[in-house]
């Protein structure tokens, strides 16, 4: 335990983890001047559907609700459902629903870089 990190109600658990570092060229047009979109098509860091939104950029500095990282989740297909037609068990439907029987897609989530996958259909 890390001093701070324990009470008598709760105790705090760290969860280390390697991360992706994306290896960009320092061009300007990675640089935000003023408003930006970061997104996984347009930055290799990102999985899924994240964002990191500049809203504003005054004298260098990004002000208060000027910078949002966003994220949502991703409906994705068991690859044995999409290449085989199989069914999985507690597995979901298109449209993120669980079905009354097997289904072939699960929830996923892009946090800060890593892909997450949801468990019991909830995400938050």
């Amino acid at each position: 335990m890390f001093p701070g990190n324990f009470n008598n109600t709760q105790s705090t658990w760290f969860v280390v983890i390697s991360s992706f570092s994306a290896n960009t060229s320092s061009n300007d047009t990675e640089r935000a001047y003023g408003a930006r979109i970061w997104n996984s098509t347009n930055f290799p860091g990102f999985v899924d559907n994240e964002e990191l939104r500049v809203v504003n950029v005054s004298d260098r500095f990004i002000a208060l609700n000027d910078l949002w990282y966003n994220t949502s989740i991703n409906i994705t297909q068991y690859h044995v459902n999409s290449s085989e037609n199989k069914s999985v068990e507690n597995a979901l439907d298109q449209n993120g629903v669980k079905p009354t029987c097997g289904g072939g897609f699960y929830k996923r989530l892009g946090w800060f870089g890593m892909p997450y996958v949801i468990f019991n259909g909830k995400g938050e």
